[in-house]
């Protein structure tokens, strides 16, 4: 998801993201976690296209 906020009048839109395919983002955490995932159903976040998620968790 790709959130603007004009800096001149404070509006907020969603624009298609910037993420490539094959992007991905890592934590590391120093504690056990209750983590929770969702996917933002607004059109603008996917380019209109709703596709699954992949995840992984390494223990």
């Amino acid at each position: 998801m790709n959130v603007v906020i004009n800096s001149d009048t404070s509006a907020i839109t969603v624009a298609a993201p910037l993420s490539k395919a094959g992007d991905s983002t890592s934590f590391r955490t120093e504690m056990d976690l209750i983590i929770g995932m969702t996917a933002c159903s607004a059109p603008q976040s996917n380019n209109y296209a709703f596709k699954p998620i992949q995840y992984r968790i390494d223990a």
